[in-house]
């Protein structure tokens, strides 16, 4: 196995998400557990106890629709209120989007049949944990 550097690179995109090394010549992406370069960028909750991150999450979401999370960075830093935000969630994802109560956007989804809210940020942690356990 080549030797890496310290220098870890951890790119959370909106819909797909990587994490690559820097071995002081060039940049390495790094293969998840399915050797893919990139993960979609998906959470998913199928009981109060779990959670799925990936292609897991995504293979998941047929079976929990309700409780499956992608596109979330697009809520960080958002307003509930604003127009844009309505609309897109009309139109773009199966959850719900609630008001956090400070007036930022948060994703209400159900787990277990009952109702769970998620910042985006914490979804966005969700898939920056698994990328850490890649690398």
């Amino acid at each position: 196995m080549a030797h890496y550097c310290d220098t870890v690179g951890i790119d959370l995109g909106t819909t797909r998400s990587c994490v690559a090394v820097w071995d002081g010549t060039q940049v390495h992406v790094i293969a998840n557990e399915s050797g893919d370069n990139t993960t979609p960028s998906w959470v998913c909750f199928p009981d109060k106890k779990q959670r799925r991150v990936g292609k897991a999450a995504e293979r998941a979401g047929t079976k929990y629709a309700s409780s499956v999370i992608y596109h979330s960075k697009r809520l960080i830093g958002n307003r509930y209120g604003e127009a844009v935000l309505q609309d897109a969630a009309k139109l773009r994802w199966p959850f719900k989007v609630v008001d956090q109560g400070d007036g930022g956007a948060a994703i209400q989804i159900t787990v277990a049949g009952e109702p769970k809210v998620v910042t985006p940020e914490e979804a966005g942690a969700g898939v920056l944990s698994y990328l850490k356990k890649v690398a």
